[in-house]
């Protein structure tokens, strides 16, 4: 069996309505929100990763460090031109970049979570090439905390077209709470993991977290 190769996708083409500023460009110690999640994509065992933004952002959110030859060959950066639309089209421009690359799983990231791990992303690759190298099709892997999977999500090729499908601020998610689809759920994980940054109480929460304050 060939290697299978997974790339993340980063969905950093959001608006930030809810904070009034781009909240990937907000501070959390020396590096930023957005930065941070992406290191730790890169960091991961991902083959390589995609960070979907919307066509007007210079991307200089992106902490400078990222952006030299070591870093930079682990990522590329992706337009969304519709991003204004919702996050389904930010998936969408990241799913049809990962197709051209003949992916063959995705793991979809978001940029507002900078406390997520390379560990975690790794544990559900790892998850899913042991599955299928004992023989299972899992459609995805997803993480469970309190009850509800959550992102990171992993998504095997086989569901691409689904994802598609999606249209709005339909986010991936509801792919995975449902019965439809024959998946692996990992349970535990730490709770900062999963913390997302949408309002300036969750940025401030964020900052007491990571000890700023």
């Amino acid at each position: 069996m060939s290697r299978l190769q997974i790339i993340g996708i980063l969905l950093a083409a959001g608006y930030s309505r809810r904070m009034g500023v781009n909240k990937l460009a907000l501070p959390l110690g020396s590096p930023n929100i957005g930065s941070l999640s992406l290191k730790a994509a890169i960091q991961s065992k991902l083959d390589h990763v995609l960070v979907v933004k919307k066509k007007e952002d210079s991307s200089d959110w992106i902490h400078s460090r990222l952006k030299e030859e070591d870093w930079k060959s682990r990522w590329t950066a992706c337009t969304c031109e519709n991003s204004q639309l919702g996050q389904a089209y930010s998936l969408k421009a990241g799913i049809e970049e990962a197709i051209k690359r003949e992916a063959d799983a995705v793991v979809i990231l978001l940029g507002d979570q900078p406390f997520l791990t390379s560990k975690l992303i790794n544990e559900m690759i790892c998850t899913y090439r042991r599955t299928i190298e004992l023989g299972g099709l899992p459609e995805y892997v997803a993480v469970e905390y309190d009850g509800l999977k959550r992102p990171p999500v992993l998504f095997s090729k086989s569901v691409f077209t689904k994802l598609l499908e999606l249209n709005g601020d339909q986010g991936a998610r509801q792919l995975i709470r449902n019965n439809r689809y024959a998946g692996i759920t990992i349970t535990g994980g730490d709770q900062k993991a999963f913390f997302d940054i949408d309002t300036k109480a969750d940025y401030q929460k964020a900052l007491k977290e990571g000890g700023m304050v």
